[in-house]
């Protein structure tokens, strides 16, 4: 498993305002309309809305 990283408050804070479907469609993801929210074409177990995510397989909502 990986090493922890700290973040500043400042980062989280930056981070919680990044609209995720904006960044992964600059990021290459293709993005498929499910109702008020969006799924990655390549996982259709992810749901994006908003700054959250949820990742049905895992039955977890998580934010940046």
């Amino acid at each position: 498993m990986g090493s922890y990283v700290s973040f500043s408050e400042e980062q989280k804070l930056r981070a919680s305002s990044v609209d995720l479907a904006d960044f992964l469609r600059r990021q290459g993801e293709k993005l498929v309309r499910s109702g008020r929210d969006k799924r990655l074409a390549s996982d259709y177990s992810i749901t994006v809305r908003g700054n959250e995510w949820y990742d049905h397989k895992a039955e977890e909502i998580r934010t940046q």
